[in-house]
């Protein structure tokens, strides 16, 4: 495969949110530094609440015999230090909004299906010295190379 599929998928759903500005202006930096490939970049007790992060990211082979193909699961969360849940729900709710059928077909890859799998949950976590909310969503994405 001359495409990797997997992360251009994650580049296309992030171009798409970096580029909102309703969900930037939910977020704390009110940027796109609100939204992290990796949350071990972040140091939850320094850093502006609320942001995103880009959790788990797996592929499997989806391939035909005429046609490479991946079905990729990627997981997106919501962090939060407000008083309550809403925060944390208003921008898993976002998220959902501007991915759930969306194309994500750019040059070399062609989007057969995007859509959000499963519940979408807004959890305390109590495991630092603060409460935080932690919001997840998680999306079904299954690309081509063409």
């Amino acid at each position: 495969m001359s495409v990797n599929l997997q992360f251009e998928t994650q580049q296309a759903i992030d171009n798409i949110l970096v580029n909102d500005p309703t969900l930037l202006a939910l977020l704390g930096t009110g940027d796109a530094l609100s939204i992290l490939d990796n949350p071990t970049q972040y140091q939850f007790e320094n850093n502006p609440y609320p942001f995103i992060t880009y959790d788990t990211n797996e592929a499997e082979p989806f391939d035909s015999k005429t046609q490479t193909s991946q079905e990729i699961f990627i997981q997106i969360s919501a962090w939060s230090r407000s008083s309550n849940k809403k925060e944390a729900m208003d921008i898993i709710s976002r998220i959902y909004t501007l991915l759930h059928n969306v194309d994500l077909s750019s040059a070399g890859i062609n989007n057969i299906l995007t859509q959000q799998t499963g519940s979408s949950r807004v959890m305390e976590d109590d495991s630092l010295n603060f409460v935080l909310y932690h919001g997840i969503i998680e999306f079904r994405i299954i690309m081509e190379a063409i």
